[in-house]
């Protein structure tokens, strides 16, 4: 005598639309087995997202509202639960220098040829940080804030989406109170993720003054996008 049965894998996720969230943001998970999904938890808490649509490739959920600064999501289906690789970041307990706006007393204190709030483009919402860097002027976004000074070492990551533009470009991300310059590539026409190690380079800086300087740019003017600068704890 044969019974038939059904295996079912464990649920896997191999990206995500975003991993920056606050309450109601809706993320496209990708991954496998995803279709037997019942719940998306927040790691370590009892904080659910709610499951907007589910294909066994692809999953939307809903965030919930949630104390946590940071976490990955613990998914369970049938065959049980598995918690993904990646971490995200919730943006309403991170310190924010702009999401939909310069946010925190921030102020615009860039010398870029143009620098700006812009709905032109946005990673989320509707705003980012537009900057038209003049050909070889290395010039930068700059953002500041007056007193109190931003104690780094209260936070582990600085965090931010960039779109590029024609062509490759290489930056250098400081403060200008000390520390040491990161320097990252950001590919042309694309939205890239950063996730910067703040002890790595800004290591017990009193933070007043924080800077995007372009390597150039050769070759004619670059138009550059920022959004969701954050620090994170």
């Amino acid at each position: 005598m044969s019974v038939p049965f059904k295996v079912i894998a464990l649920p896997g996720v191999s990206s995500a639309s975003t991993t920056d969230f606050e309450p109601g943001t809706q993320i496209t998970l990708t991954g496998n087995n995803l279709d037997d999904v019942s719940s998306v938890v927040i790691d370590g808490t009892s904080d659910a997202a709610t499951i907007i649509s589910k294909t066994r490739k692809q999953m939307v959920i809903q965030m919930p509202a949630t104390s946590v600064e940071r976490a990955k999501l613990r998914i369970t289906n049938s065959s049980g639960f598995r918690v993904t690789d990646l971490e995200f970041t919730n943006i309403p307990k991170s310190f924010s220098f702009f999401t939909e706006n310069f946010d925190n007393g921030i102020q615009d204190w860039s010398w870029a040829s143009t620098h700006q709030a812009s709905n032109e483009q946005a990673f989320m919402g509707t705003k980012s940080i537009k900057a038209i860097y003049g050909s070889g002027g290395w010039q930068a976004i700059s953002l500041h804030r007056n007193d109190p000074k931003i104690a780094v070492s209260d936070y582990k990551y600085l965090t931010f989406y960039v779109k590029g533009g024609t062509a490759d470009q290489q930056f250098e991300v400081f403060s200008e109170n000390g520390g040491s310059h990161k320097t990252i590539t950001v590919p042309a026409n694309v939205w890239t993720y950063y996730k910067l190690t703040i002890s790595e380079f800004m290591a017990g800086v009193m933070l007043e003054r924080l800077d995007f300087q372009i390597h150039g740019p050769n070759g004619g003017d670059q138009t550059i996008y920022f959004d969701n600068i954050l620090f994170v704890k």
